[in-house]
């Protein structure tokens, strides 16, 4: 508990929704690049319905996209932000473990709010 503690609004780089992340790939078929589009779309929703703060919609639209792309890592970490701001840290560990699986690049971040995870259980730290 030294110095502040990472806070999941402070993940901001790994954030739902980074067109980049889902760029077209030009061996994937058209159907596939509906999905993924699709898979995008909602997980862009449920980054809105993230910061409406409505959770249990949030973490629906995340697992559609999840169903669309298993391998939408952004649909992983909002989905795991949503389960946290819910007050289940298990299964908010369990999403984010699983989007760093899918995508390495997102470890620092992702290990940052799994701290957080780990403190918060603990009962240290406030919000």
């Amino acid at each position: 508990m030294i110095g502040s503690s990472p806070r999941p609004d402070r993940a901001s780089s790994i954030t739902p929704g980074s067109p980049a992340d889902h760029a077209d790939h030009p061996r994937q078929t058209s159907s596939q690049q509906r999905s993924a589009s699709s898979s995008l779309a909602q997980t862009r929703i449920g980054g809105a319905l993230l910061l409406k703060q409505d959770y249990g919609l949030a973490i629906e639209s995340f697992r559609q996209a999840i169903l669309l792309d298993g391998a939408n890592a952004d649909a992983f970490v909002g989905m795991a932000m949503a389960y946290l701001h819910g007050g289940d840290y298990a299964l908010a560990r369990a999403a984010l473990e699983e989007a760093k699986r899918i995508d390495p690049a997102k470890q620092a971040k992702v290990d940052e709010v799994i701290a957080y995870i780990n403190q918060r259980e603990a009962g240290g730290g406030a919000h």
